[in-house]
């Protein structure tokens, strides 16, 4: 992927929200087409991203005839991640948490 210095366009993949134990390959192949962040949308995903070294870190999701090492790009939080008080916001966005970014929960009203 090659885009001009001047290009300010960002590329941003969503997570489905759902993914199953045996569906590995989707989060490959999203962090395979090399966003500048990836949207994600459930705990599992983080948790998984995060226990291979989280933002930043350079992994292979390639095959072993032919690897493709990409870096984790930033996490950003999905509103189905239900962030709905600053508790939450703070565990999210906290050294530990893994994400860069988090959406408020559809749950809230406008005094929330």
């Amino acid at each position: 992927r090659s885009l001009p210095p001047s290009c300010t366009t960002r590329l941003v993949v969503a997570a489905p929200r759902i993914i199953k134990p045996d569906e590995e390959g989707i989060w490959r192949t999203l962090l395979s087409l090399e966003p500048d962040a990836l949207l994600v949308r459930s705990p599992g995903l983080v948790e998984r991203l995060l226990s291979l070294g989280g933002t930043g870190t350079d992994i292979d999701v390639g095959t072993p005839d032919a690897p493709h090492v990409v870096r984790v790009p930033p996490l950003l939080g999905d509103f189905s991640l239900n962030v709905c008080n600053t508790p939450t916001a703070r565990e999210w966005l906290g050294p530990d948490g893994g994400l860069a970014r988090v959406t408020a929960s559809y749950d809230l009203n406008a005094r929330s």
